[in-house]
């Protein structure tokens, strides 16, 4: 009994650190995963880099025969350059660099130091616990961050149909693009604020939202109101895809385009969900699973402002 239990401890953070490794490349989320699973999915570059550090620090004879300074500087820099190699390799086979990541992968090479490895026992209490402290501290952060994604996820379900109603900072994380966003109390349709967008000459300057509910199979139509302040109209496009258009070629012709005139002051603007699923030209949208809707503007000739605010569906 006693005989197999060493051979599970021996073998289980072998195996575990090999499906982690190769789940690195064959698995795992992708830029528009939903963010609840890339962030429980990044505790893996943790755990990984925890039990990794706790095997070479066993099984490397030349490590284990340095100064333990040594040991706890060599195995950052092998998590450090590990893991910027692991980020690059996977962003040549589609999935997003992360730099948090690799500040993960630190912390857990840190952790499996100073909980895992028995080279830890080399160093003064006093520094064991000193390290471990500091471990625990830098995975709660991690898992205080988690919390956060949790409950706006929350916010997003208790308030739809409403996708975006820009009543508080963390919506703009919801957010992304070339454009500068900001809340802004200056115009609003309702509530205290609005969102602020200041649209630059780029090509496309745009700005997408990108966590809301992604079932829009019950709904007639989507809403937004935008303000235009300038003294003439105002010409952006409205973008939305599914899961499909933004995993294929992301085609033009695969998605949903509205070309939009904003007249100075306030435009309601409204878009049937059945000219949605239509949109693509030769498949229906997913309506079941929408993953992004995008305003932008193209080669405008100076910086423009517009707002908007109470994006909705009906």
């Amino acid at each position: 009994m006693e005989k197999s239990i060493a051979l599970a401890r021996r073998i289980v953070p072998l195996a575990v650190c090999l499906i982690l490794f190769v789940l690195f490349f064959k698995s795992g989320p992708d830029y528009f995963s939903e963010r609840w699973f890339k962030e429980i999915w990044n505790f893996g570059h943790i755990i990984f880099f925890a039990l990794f550090t706790a095997i070479l620090l066993r099984k490397t004879p030349l490590l284990i025969s340095l100064d333990v300074l040594w040991q706890i500087s060599i195995v950052m820099g092998i998590a450090l350059i590990l893991g910027i190699s692991i980020e690059l390799a996977q962003n040549t086979i589609g999935r997003s660099l992360d730099k948090a990541d690799i500040f993960r992968n630190l912390i857990g090479a840190w952790t499996g130091f100073f909980f895992f490895s028995p080279e830890k026992l080399k160093l003064r209490n006093l520094t064991i616990r000193s390290g471990q402290v500091l471990g625990v501290a830098l995975i709660t952060l991690q898992i205080i961050a988690y919390s956060f994604v949790l409950i706006d996820d929350y916010r997003i379900h208790r308030d739809t149909p409403l996708l975006a109603g820009f009543e508080h900072k963390a919506e703009l994380k919801r957010w992304s693009g070339i454009a500068k966003y900001s809340l802004s109390s200056e115009q609003k349709i309702s509530g205290n604020s609005s969102m602020k967008i200041k649209l630059g000459t780029e090509k496309y300057s745009n700005t997408s939202l990108n966590a809301f509910i992604r079932d829009w199979s019950k709904f007639k139509s989507l809403s937004a109101s935008f303000y235009n302040p300038q003294s003439e109209p105002l010409e952006i496009t409205i973008k939305i895809t599914d899961i499909v258009h933004n995993r294929g070629k992301q085609a033009y012709h695969n998605r949903f385009n509205r070309e939009i005139e904003l007249k100075p002051g306030w435009n309601l603007i409204g878009i049937d969900t059945v000219d949605i699923k239509n949109a693509p030209k030769n498949r229906a949208m997913k309506m079941t699973h929408i993953s992004k809707v995008t305003f932008f503007s193209s080669n405008l000739e100076s910086p423009k402002i517009v707002f908007v605010d109470n994006v909705k569906l009906q």
